[in-house]
């Protein structure tokens, strides 16, 4: 087969790792309101919903910090670390698919 390039998420882990944190996405997305904010009275409008939603998303993880875990990093191995997502099947499941989807297959 081809070679693959690895996941995106996992190469941001490799060099931002900070960013696959809550905090750091509220970071992030805090960047991005501000960046929003410059796009004239409709860029105000949707950077106020943004700052909205963040603050709902702080409080949750703040509130709720279980509902955050599958944020953290799997190699992880402190409390309400996440297991490794599987595609949603059991590994004996009967449903689950035999190989890898491609767009090959498409």
């Amino acid at each position: 087969g081809e070679p693959r390039a690895p996941p995106p998420l996992s190469q941001i882990r490799a060099v931002a790792p900070f960013l696959c944190t809550p905090p750091g996405e509220l970071f992030v997305s805090g960047l991005a309101v501000l960046f929003v904010f410059a796009m004239g009275a409709f860029g105000i409008a949707m950077g106020m919903i943004l700052c909205l939603t963040l603050g709902l998303n702080a409080y949750v993880i703040q509130a709720h910090p279980d509902a955050a875990a599958d944020l953290r990093d799997p190699d992880d191995a402190g409390p309400g670390a996440a297991a490794p997502f599987h595609g949603g099947y059991e590994d004996d499941s009967p449903y689950a698919p035999k190989t890898q989807p491609s767009t090959a297959d498409l």
